[in-house]
Formats: structure tokens, C-alpha cells, sequence
């Protein structure tokens, strides 16, 4: 089974992080899909410099930061580690988001010490799918930026945060295309 210390519910979060994301305003946008606009002035302003990105296959630069750079006894949240497999290339992370978006907010860095680019592999994929696992709270999201698409550092990990507003992307009908895979029984949403 997955073995992590039960930090993961909002609560433990706003106690946790010493950066405040303030408190954003929300709006659900007219209209079927009933986006959530979020209006968030503090994170614009403590955002990390992003790096400068060039393609999606970048490799991350040495001597920019990375989240082995971290303050682990300040930042590091604990580590996920599922005892019925081996982790091929380093620890996966929960980190303090030092700019987040919403109290709560952190980082899962899959295979920290690895250094991998922003893009997504099995591991991470499976490591993003165990952390959302671990919690019982129904606002739990876990997302991924990629390079190029607003993503600040170009070391693998995902952000993680807690979302009242159910998204409609949880009710979308799905239909299977062959085995395992799925795709929208409808053109109707724009993914």
C-alpha cells in the first residue's frame, strides 16, 4: 500500500505553507461549461521568474533552479513512496508551493533527484494518480503545466491543490475507444 503522512486535506494545508495566497476571488462563468475564472493578484506578484523555454523536449539548466535546490527541512511536506514497487530514479516529493494559488496548494516532484524535464512519463503519471488516491477530500485536484504553457521551472512535478467547484470535466460522458481507453461519447468539450 501507499505510505505518506496525512497531510493532504486543506486544513493541514493552510498550517503547513508559510506563504499565504491570499484570498482570490471566484467567479463560475456563464455559459454550459460553468468555467471558474479565479482572480488571484498575490500569485502574479510572488510568482517565481519563469525560465525561458524554448521547445517542449528542453532539457531543465543545470545551474537554474530546480527543486533539488529546496530547503527540505523548511519545504519538503513528506515523501510518497508505494511499498509494492520500486521507485526507478529517486524520491517523489511533496513540496511547499512557494507561490501557490490557493491556500493548500503544493507540489508533487516525481523522481526529485532525477532532474527530469517538464513532461510527463508513466512514473509521474502513476505517482499524480497515488497522491489524488491518498486523499478523501472531494475537492483534491492534481494538474500538470507543461513546458511552454506557463510551467515556471522545468523540473517534472505537478501541482496539487483543493477546488470546492465540481469541474465539468467530472461529468463528462465518456466511450470506450479499445480496451483500456476511453475518449468523450461527445464533441462538446474543448479538451
Amino acid at each position: 500500500g501507499l505510505s505518506a503522512p496525512h497531510l493532504l486535506e486543506p486544513a493541514h494545508g493552510r498550517r503547513l505553507l508559510p506563504l499565504q495566497a491570499g484570498h482570490p476571488e471566484d467567479r463560475v462563468l456563464s455559459g454550459r461549461l460553468g468555467l471558474l475564472a479565479q482572480y488571484n493578484p498575490c500569485r502574479a506578484k510572488l510568482r517565481r521568474q519563469p525560465q525561458a523555454m524554448m521547445a517542449l523536449t528542453q532539457r531543465p539548466d543545470p545551474l537554474a533552479f530546480n527543486f533539488t535546490k529546496i530547503d527540505e527541512s523548511r519545504e519538503l511536506l513528506f515523501e510518497l513512496r508505494n511499498l509494492e514497487r520500486e521507485q526507478s530514479e529517486g524520491r517523489h516529493l511533496l513540496i511547499i508551493n512557494v507561490s501557490p494559488i490557493d491556500p493548500g496548494h503544493c507540489l508533487l516532484v516525481p523522481s526529485c533527484e532525477a532532474r527530469l524535464p517538464q513532461r510527463l512519463t508513466l512514473e509521474a503519471v502513476t505517482a499524480g494518480i497515488e497522491l489524488a488516491a491518498l486523499s478523501s477530500h472531494p475537492g483534491v485536484r492534481v494538474a500538470f503545466n507543461s513546458l511552454c504553457a506557463h510551467a515556471s521551472v522545468n523540473h517534472l512535478h505537478w501541482h496539487c491543490y483543493f477546488l470546492q467547484h465540481r469541474v465539468r470535466l467530472q461529468e463528462v460522458e465518456l466511450a470506450r475507444v479499445a480496451g483500456p481507453c476511453w475518449t468523450w461519447a461527445r464533441e462538446d468539450y474543448p479538451a
